[in-house]
C-alpha cells in the first residue's frame, strides 16, 4: 500500500461523500474534501480498501462529476461554505 494518506493529517475536512457503484471495482468510494481546495479518495477495490495516490486538485463539484456514469452519490455532508 502507498504512504499517501499521510498527506491527509493536519488538513480541515470540509465534507465527505460517498458513492456506490453495480460495476466490479470501485464497489465503494469514500472522499474527504478539504478547505484548501483538495479532495482525497479512499476506495474498495475487490475487497480491499485502498487510497488514490495523493491529493487531487478539486472540491464538491468535481467529486460529484467523478465517475458520476456509473457511481451513484449515497451520502453527501459538507459544511456549508462548500455546499
Amino acid at each position: 500500500m502507498n504512504d499517501h494518506i499521510k498527506e491527509i493529517v493536519g488538513r480541515k475536512i470540509k465534507g465527505v461523500v460517498v458513492k456506490e457503484s453495480s460495476e466490479e471495482s470501485p464497489r465503494m468510494q469514500i472522499f474527504l474534501i478539504f478547505s484548501d481546495g483538495y479532495y482525497f479518495e479512499i476506495y474498495n477495490s475487490y475487497g480491499q480498501l485502498t487510497w488514490t495516490k495523493g491529493l487531487n486538485r478539486g472540491g464538491l463539484q468535481e467529486v460529484r462529476d467523478y465517475l458520476s456514469d456509473v457511481c451513484e452519490i449515497v451520502l453527501e455532508e459538507c459544511d456549508e461554505s462548500i455546499c
